[in-house]
């Protein structure tokens, strides 16, 4: 298997290649010259449920020369509203964090926003992460109570945990109203993590099904992607940049063709970030 290890140093989000045995997904992301992965914490727990340890994902990883970048996501419901989607409770995502060894655990706040019960979830939340060594971020997303990210940086302040972040989302800044220029508006140095993708022009009127199916590669929307890198690595200059593109009509039955196309949209930005 060859692998590429020229242009940007990218990561992408395992699960944006579809579904699958884990070494085929690393070996796409591999091949296509990615250096980082974000492991699904819903998916990494399958496979382990399945019979994979967290040594032998661990020595996947090493093989193909990846890291493992961040778990995502830790999904918290607020406002006593019953989840409307799967995912794995708390002390799961935590547990499978500390036995992966992963250096960040991406939050998300899902349900209606109050401020005040926001910031304690998150907090205590963020604490318990904390405490394991693990770097705590919280991702807003338009559909939620979180939904953009002055409420993003609004949260972590009011929560008090120093050693959290921000995962910024082109996408979701994109479809929330927001601008690059927004991130200036930030603590220095408070985004741990951006994924990249763009959004088209028009968007459509389900967005959660939109962020899971209608994504564009970096370079082909409106979210100003270049711009955002550009701005991103001048404010938080310790930010991982991750490929997050969910479109299966894009990644058709080749996650391999996929992948590389994702590397290459993603590298093109940064070169034009460079001449901003």
């Amino acid at each position: 298997m060859a692998i590429s290890r020229a242009g940007p140093d990218l990561g992408i989000q395992l699960s944006s290649l579809g579904s699958g045995s884990p070494d085929r997904l690393l070996d796409a992301a591999a091949a296509a010259g990615f250096r980082g992965v974000g492991l699904s914490s819903m998916e990494t727990a399958e496979w382990m449920d399945a019979g994979l340890s967290s040594r032998a994902l661990r020595r996947k990883l090493e093989d193909r020369r990846l890291r493992a970048d961040y778990l995502d996501p830790l999904v918290i419901w607020l406002g006593g509203v019953e989840p409307s989607f799967d995912s794995l409770k708390e002390d799961q995502v935590v547990a499978l964090g500390a036995e992966l060894d992963v250096p960040r655990i991406n939050v998300t706040l899902a349900g209606p926003y109050d401020r005040s019960e926001a910031a304690n979830a998150f907090g205590r939340l963020a604490e318990r992460i904390s405490a394991m060594g693990i770097i705590p971020m919280i991702e807003f997303a338009p559909f939620f109570g979180v939904s953009n990210l002055k409420r993003a940086a609004d949260v972590i302040r009011d929560a008090g945990i120093v050693s959290a972040g921000i995962l910024l989302d082109a996408w979701h800044l994109a479809r929330s109203g927001g601008k690059p220029q927004d991130i200036e508006h930030l603590p220095s140095g408070c985004i741990q993590a951006v994924h990249l993708s763009d959004a088209s022009a028009e968007p459509q009127q389900d967005l959660i099904m939109e962020t899971m199916t209608g994504r564009l590669f970096p370079g082909e929307g409106i979210a100003q992607v270049s711009e955002i890198i550009h701005r991103v690595q001048a404010h938080s200059p310790r930010a991982i940049f991750t490929l997050e593109v969910y479109s299966p009509s894009l990644r058709g039955a080749d996650p391999e063709n996929f992948a590389r196309r994702c590397h290459e949209m993603a590298s093109s930005a940064f070169l034009d970030a460079e001449t901003l």
